[in-house]
């Protein structure tokens, strides 16, 4: 519904309560309501994210990987956020971060073949993009990603099969 600000102020409401809960249930809830808390904050980053917030976004990531180090959303929200300020090396590191915690993380693996291809790297985006494909077979954006780099480079047919069954899987990216 893009409520951004009444969706920030339940998460926000929820992460005060959190720490009441804790002390009402005690040390044996302790590590579920600390899971609880981290997985808040990040959704919360990503209202933030949506809302273009983005400086709070980060803040609410690293608090939810404060919480939890496991916390592989946090990792990849951040590196989504570090991408779209442009700051690559920070968003490389928390995509691999990302993949530390989830080796077949598709959109982690998806968005490194994305900041390869922006650097200019393109046999580097292809290699992270037929990883993706190799994981999923089912997700388009990989699919046409890599179409676009054949493309560049003269592959015009295997391009060309690979843009048709990214947009047959999905129609959006037409």
């Amino acid at each position: 519904m893009q409520e951004y600000p009444k969706a920030i102020a339940d998460y926000t409401k929820a992460i005060e309560l959190m720490p009441n809960l804790a002390k009402k249930y005690g040390d044996s809830l302790a590590p579920i309501v600390k899971n609880f808390q981290a997985e808040t904050y990040g959704l919360r980053g990503d209202v933030y994210v949506k809302s273009q917030q983005y400086q709070k976004a980060i803040a609410d990531y690293t608090k939810a990987i404060e919480l939890n180090p496991d916390l592989v959303s946090a990792y990849f929200g951040r590196g989504v956020v570090y991408h779209k300020q442009k700051n690559i090396n920070a968003s490389l590191a928390d995509y691999n971060l990302a993949l530390t915690k989830d080796v077949n993380l598709l959109p982690a693996i998806n968005n490194i073949g994305l900041i390869k291809y922006e650097m200019g790297e393109v046999e580097a985006a292809i290699q992270w993009w037929q990883k993706a494909i190799a994981i999923n077979n089912q997700f388009a954006e990989p699919q046409l990603a890599l179409a676009v780099a054949l493309y560049r480079q003269g592959k015009r047919d295997r391009a060309l099969e690979l843009a048709q069954k990214a947009l047959a899987i999905d129609k959006n990216l037409s």
